[in-house]
């Protein structure tokens, strides 16, 4: 599984099933190649058809893309996804990984259940680490990627005692590997 950051809640995950990108913007560098699956967790804005012809995206529309625009669960192309609460949790090879594009400072008791066990966590960062922080504890992921923007990381990396953490462009687990850190890793991607 291969995981790449396209800033803000961008995120394209490459597994053994395909490809599949989560809620991508007009003013983001573009990934190549088209995805089998699109992801909007948040709600479109009204006579949208489909944003992403809109920004110049139909290139990442293959013949059998399938696009995820409403909350609920789906069996496609080897992964299992739940849509809910702007949260996406996708599920492929026994690996799982929520997608946090909004949150409150605190997960309720039925979100932390719908979300299950989580190994990877990908989460916006805003201007309170704090409540980030606190979401991150009550998931105990093994991994967590922060999503975010400006100084914001900053602020969770020292937080979270993870400031020297270098970016990096990607982040990979190869075939049957699964993360177990006792601790929570923080992977710090840099977009293109």
């Amino acid at each position: 599984m291969t995981i790449a950051w396209y800033g803000e809640t961008c995120l394209a995950i490459e597994g053994e099933s395909g490809t599949l990108l989560i809620n991508p913007s007009s003013n983001l560098k573009k990934p190549k190649g088209p995805v089998d699956i699109l992801i909007f967790t948040e709600a479109l804005p009204p006579k949208a058809d489909l944003p992403v012809r809109q920004a110049g995206w139909e290139r990442l529309l293959g013949p059998q893309t399938v696009v995820i625009e409403n909350p609920g669960e789906y069996d496609v192309h080897g992964f299992f996804i739940l849509v809910f609460d702007a949260f996406a949790v996708i599920q492929e090879s026994g690996r799982t990984l929520a997608h946090l594009a909004r949150y409150s400072s605190e997960l309720s008791a039925a979100q932390i259940e719908r979300l299950g066990t989580v190994q990877i966590l990908a989460l916006k960062i805003d201007k309170n680490a704090d409540e980030a922080i606190r979401v991150v504890n009550q998931i105990e992921p093994a991994v967590v990627i922060p999503m975010y923007s400006g100084s914001s990381i900053e602020e969770f990396l020292k937080e979270f005692g993870a400031a020297k953490t270098e970016p990096q462009k990607k982040f990979v687990l190869r075939k049957n590997q699964t993360p177990l850190n006792e601790e929570t890793e923080v992977v710090v991607l840099q977009a293109p």
